[in-house]
């Protein structure tokens, strides 16, 4: 196989799984926020 098309696969890979850990890091950071915004609301009921 070319060093070329090699390249090209490392790159694309290489893409996919920023693309996929972004998608996490977004979920997670959501979740988070979620969870701050429901502690924020207990503290102020009670």
């Amino acid at each position: 196989m070319p060093v070329e098309t090699v390249e090209f696969f490392l790159l694309l890979s290489g893409w996919i799984v920023a693309f996929l850990l972004g998608l996490e890091l977004q979920t997670g950071y959501r979740q988070w926020r979620l969870r701050g915004a429901e502690q924020r609301i207990e503290t102020r009921r009670d």
